[in-house]
């Protein structure tokens, strides 16, 4: 396949990396976000320790932010249910301590 087909086919992209040994592979359930005069970055955490970091630039800092909002949107929309993020967690938990 060539790189004009797989732009056309997003998911064979997906396909290939998930089944290549040679990309990286890694699970978060935190993540810390930043910015410098040039760029931005994401340190991705498991279980508070950091695992990745990945600088950005800030249009695709933008275009993640508009596309993942969406996917979680329509996530939203298919389920019938409203995700709770991380910080709301955080607060439920809080209250239920006091």
């Amino acid at each position: 396949m060539t790189q004009e087909q797989d732009k056309a086919d997003p998911t064979s992209v997906v396909r290939k990396a998930v089944s290549d040994p040679n990309i990286p592979k890694q699970y978060a359930n935190g993540f810390s976000i930043g910015l410098s005069n040039a760029d931005s970055y994401v340190l991705f955490q498991l279980d508070g320790l950091p695992v990745v970091l990945m600088h950005i630039s800030y249009t695709l800092a933008k275009t993640l932010y508009k596309k993942l909002e969406r996917m979680v949107s329509e996530f939203e929309t298919n389920t019938d249910q409203d995700l709770l993020t991380t910080d709301q967690v955080d607060e439920i938990f809080k209250d239920k301590a006091k």
